[in-house]
C-alpha cells in the first residue's frame, strides 16, 4: 500500500533513479491525487523519458485531480504508448485532462478509462 504514511515517496526515488524504465504498474495500491502530489511522484514521471506503459487501475481515490496531475506529468513522456487508468474514480473532467496530454504524447496509443456501472 502507498499512501501518506511514506511508502510513495521512495518510489518516486527509484521512479528518478530507474533511467530505462519503460513499464510502470501501480494498480491497486490505494494511490490518490494527494499522495502523488504530496511525495513528488508527478515530477518523476515527469523525468522517464523511456516509460512506454503506465498502468494506475483501481486506485479508486484518484479522482479527477489525480488525472490532472498525471496528464500534466506525461508531457515528457515521448515514448509513452499506453496509460491505464480504469477503475480510478475519473469523470468526464479529468478524462478530458488526460485527452489534452496526447500532443506532447505522439506516440500514446492506448489510454482506458473504464468505470463500475453505476447502480439504479
Amino acid at each position: 500500500r502507498i499512501d501518506d504514511a511514506g511508502g510513495a515517496q521512495p518510489l518516486a526515488g527509484l521512479v528518478e533513479a530507474c533511467t530505462g524504465l519503460v513499464r510502470l504498474q501501480l494498480g491497486q495500491i490505494r494511490l490518490s491525487a494527494l499522495t502523488m502530489w504530496r511525495h513528488r511522484l508527478p515530477e518523476a514521471l515527469g523525468g522517464a523519458r523511456k516509460l512506454r506503459a503506465l498502468t494506475l487501475c483501481g486506485n479508486t481515490d484518484f479522482s479527477d485531480e489525480g488525472a490532472a496531475r498525471v496528464a500534466a506529468a506525461i508531457h515528457g513522456c515521448w515514448s509513452l504508448t499506453e496509460l491505464g487508468m480504469s477503475f480510478c474514480g475519473i469523470g468526464d473532467h479529468g478524462a478530458a485532462r488526460i485527452a489534452e496530454a496526447p500532443p506532447a504524447c505522439t506516440a500514446l496509443t492506448r489510454c482506458t478509462r473504464l468505470e463500475a456501472p453505476v447502480e439504479p
